[in-house]
């Protein structure tokens, strides 16, 4: 599961290869992009900062590859208000396409990356180099200048919170964002628990973000140049393409009603 930067891109590259694979999609996120995005990162903020569990904020179980492709019916499963697509506005659909690209992204990362790696936990030396290294993925200015009175809440999900997401987007958009510098988007993590190394500095809410790069950027250059051979430009590729293609399927299927449960 890549962290919040590395999902920013990927909801810009796959609303972008839409425009191609599925037009209708793609003109709607283009008139509700703001939503899109923080929908694209609403199953990260009810689990950073709304203390819900993995499972309940991306219906699929890591451990177990039977439930990957029934994440999205699950969540309609769960929540038939938003399942049927023709009962929504455009922003309660922008809302759901930014979701399912959120959890598809995942999934793709757990197929091309997370297989890669060493077993370990996601805080391990190779697993926090390969965040690291996905986090430069890049992001168009546009993307970056999205704003918070331009998400559609009045269209949030039944399962979303407005206090837990506007915490993460404010971090994304004000700290991790607008840098394209690797270590001082890593600082931009603080407080979130996307950053392992950061959780230490917790008690010393004093130090400034410019402190947190000089103290960690040794330690995280180390954790990058253990995967930075493994993981090569055309397997970075080969996960982007991957998150495209299971984003791309899961949304048509979604705006087709394949998950519309019996009533």
């Amino acid at each position: 599961m890549p962290r919040g930067r590395s999902h920013w891109s990927l909801l810009g590259s796959l609303r972008d290869a839409l425009a191609t694979a599925a037009p209708a999609a793609h003109t709607l996120i283009t008139t509700q992009p703001a939503t899109y995005f923080a929908g694209g990162i609403l199953p990260d903020a009810l689990r950073l900062f709304a203390g819900m569990n993995k499972y309940d904020t991306h219906c699929y179980d890591d451990q177990c590859p039977a439930t990957w492709d029934q994440a999205i019916a699950t969540i309609c499963a769960r929540h038939p208000a938003v399942a049927n697509p023709d009962r929504l506005d455009s922003a309660g659909t922008a809302w759901m396409l930014g979701v399912i690209a959120h959890i598809t992204a995942d999934l793709a990362y757990w197929e091309h990356i997370i297989s890669l790696l060493p077993p370990g936990p996601p805080w391990d030396e190779h697993h926090y180099g390969a965040w690291l290294l996905v986090d430069r993925l890049p992001i168009p200015a546009a993307d970056r200048r999205l704003q918070w009175r331009d998400v559609a809440l009045d269209a949030l999900p039944p399962f979303g919170n407005v206090d837990a997401l506007r915490r993460l987007w404010d971090q994304m958009v004000e700290r991790v964002l607008p840098s394209d510098d690797p270590w001082v988007v890593e600082s931009g993590y603080r407080s979130s628990g996307y950053s392992p190394s950061l959780r230490r500095n917790e008690a010393h809410p004093s130090l400034s973000l410019d402190a947190l790069v000089q103290q960690h950027r040794g330690e995280w250059a180390a954790h990058v140049s253990l995967v930075y051979d493994l993981l090569i430009p055309e397997r970075r590729d080969a996960f982007v393409a991957g998150a495209i293609a299971r984003g791309t399927r899961q949304i048509e299927r979604y705006l087709r009603g394949d998950f519309v449960p019996d009533e």
